[in-house]
């Protein structure tokens, strides 16, 4: 790394390899910024060069027709569906696991092959629906609750016109 850095011009002798702690996960100094970088790697992930650089999927496919990446936010796996897909494997697999590794190979491909097409669409409509509620500006518990109520869109239906003739229209005041 440190060779890298003398071919770019870095005068950076003073700076330590990454250790990963606390300091170096902090956000790096902008361009034109007094502070300075905290580790080699840093200063390396700042140039233009490394910064215009995509991933390894990225690279992979960027000439793909038809293929795009597209990132999830972190710690929201209520919205990707895949998520649940392998959730639910996971359970089947724990149900049915022989305790030898070649059992368990068999038994993770037949939980995954036993999730029917029908419950990943299900699964990728429950996570659009998720997707809706932030759309719509609720909060996290806001959605929680939301997702509860929701069962099926005629059972939702029929919910709302229950409530409608519940509530009694006011008559107005003489």
């Amino acid at each position: 790394m440190e060779k890298i850095l003398k071919e770019r011009g870095l005068r950076v002798p003073k700076l330590a390899k990454c250790t990963g702690s606390r300091k170096c996960r902090e956000p790096s100094p902008g361009p034109g910024s007094k502070k300075k970088f905290c580790c080699q790697m840093q200063a390396l992930n700042h140039q233009p060069d490394f910064m215009q650089q995509g991933t390894m999927i990225e690279e992979a496919i960027k000439d793909e027709p038809g293929f795009q990446v597209i990132y999830y936010p972190k710690f929201h796996p209520e919205l990707n569906f895949i998520e649940m897909y392998w959730g639910r494997a996971k359970r089947e697999t724990r149900a049915n696991c022989k305790f030898s590794m070649k059992g368990f190979e068999t038994t993770v491909i037949n939980a995954l092959n036993s999730v029917s097409i029908d419950t990943i669409r299900a699964f990728a409509g429950r996570s659009f629906r998720y997707m809706q509620q932030y759309r719509e500006g609720l909060t996290t518990a806001q959605v929680g609750l939301e997702m509860k109520k929701h069962t099926s869109h005629r059972r939702d239906r029929e919910r709302a016109e229950d409530r409608a003739l519940k509530e009694k229209p006011k008559r107005p005041s003489r």
